[in-house]
């Protein structure tokens, strides 16, 4: 009976020893994944750049703080819509037409497009737009960050005029 015992204490001993390993090494895991979650959404928050995820649909599911400054509205308005429900439908044809081929070819998608903003204007935006996979390299989304290149393009535009107006100029 007391080697029972004995052998009873020294199990419950190595038990209570193992789930005290196992509980620090969940809570050290626990903090990491805490500390990584924090590093993106600063990262999301902070960097210069609109950040969205849509749906196979095309709703969207998820956008930075400087996405939804963009279109005026908070995140939780913005979940769940479409372009054709946040863009003009020219720009919202586009826009389905890039969503579709980055789905189907499986493939990023890098360009320039307009945007309008919360206020009307139409910008100039540089965006790339990235197929989203499940474990099983299924798509399920495409995902896409953009910003703002309108005053490149004045500048590109106004270099195009100067340089014509240079070639037309007689010599002297």
């Amino acid at each position: 009976q007391d080697v029972k015992k004995r052998l009873q204490s020294m199990l419950d001993e190595g038990m209570a020893a193992a789930l005290r390993r196992k509980s620090a090494e969940y809570q050290r895991a626990a903090d990491a994944f805490q500390a990584s979650e924090r590093f993106l959404q600063s990262l999301l928050d902070h960097l210069p750049v609109m950040i969205y995820r849509k749906d196979l649909a095309g709703c969207l599911t998820f956008a930075n703080r400087h996405h939804c400054e963009r279109y005026g509205q908070h995140l939780e308005s913005l979940l769940g819509k479409s372009d054709a429900e946040l863009a003009p439908p020219d720009l919202a044809a586009e826009s389905a037409v890039d969503h579709r081929t980055v789905i189907e070819a499986r493939t990023a998608l890098e360009k320039d497009e307009i945007q309008v903003t919360a206020d009307g204007a139409r910008r100039w935006i540089h965006v790339i737009k990235v197929p989203i996979t499940d474990p099983a390299g299924r798509v399920i989304g495409v995902q896409g960050m953009y910003w703002d290149v309108t005053e490149k393009k004045r500048v590109e535009g106004e270099l195009v005029k100067l340089s014509s107006a240079v070639e037309q100029s007689p010599v002297s």
